[in-house]
Formats: structure tokens, sequence, C-alpha cells
């Protein structure tokens, strides 16, 4: 069941409240230190009642993070392509209108400029 940790300097790392408690406002607390404004972090109950050790779940975590990173950069770069592939068409079609303005430029006899 997910409870909350009071987390102020006051009261420690061991005043947890039950949610069930928590809903039902019935709660009472074992440390005169605990107040009802205090802020609370809610914990899931695979996390309250893991039995990993640090080094476990901090392996845990960087495998996941190493997956999502990899997965981050695939879509990056098919993203790049995505990017390079329009940047190529936009340019091409450019140079064509140009071409095609030098020709409308051209068949009217309009002198050109030069730059």
């Amino acid at each position: 069941m997910p409870c909350w940790l009071c987390v102020e300097w006051e009261c420690g790392n061991d005043t947890f409240i039950c949610a069930a408690c928590q809903k039902k406002k019935d709660v009472t607390y074992k440390k005169d230190c605990h107040k009802a404004t205090h802020s609370l972090a809610r914990l899931s109950h695979t996390v309250a009642s893991s039995k990993q050790t640090v080094e476990e779940t901090l392996g845990s975590l960087n495998s996941r993070l190493t997956e999502d990173l990899a997965d981050v950069r695939s879509r990056m770069e098919k993203l790049e392509a995505r990017v390079d592939q329009r940047i190529t068409a936009v340019e091409q079609r450019l140079s064509k209108m140009e071409e095609l303005l030098l020709q409308v430029l051209t068949a009217v006899s309009i002198p050109q400029s030069s730059s």
C-alpha cells in the first residue's frame, strides 16, 4: 500500500503515514515533531517494501537510463536524416525555381542587373 514520508528535517526519515489513514484523516504520529503542515513525499508500494540494495537499485536505474538514452539517440538520428532530406528537397526546388525565373526573364527580354 502506498504511504507518505515526511520530508521535513525536524522529523528525520522515520515518519511514515499510511495512505488509507491519511484519507480518513485518522493519523497519529509517534513523534511530537510532525505537524499537519509538513511537506510529504508519496512512496509507492514497490519502493517502500523493496528488498533491493542501493547498488542493485542504482544498477537497475542505470540500465534503464542507458536504454532510454539509446532510444533518444536513435530517434534523433532519424529526425536529423529527415531534416537533411527536407533541406535537400527545398534547395533543389529553389534551384529549379531560380532556373525557371531566369527563363521567364529571358523570354520577356528584361535586362538582368549584374550583382
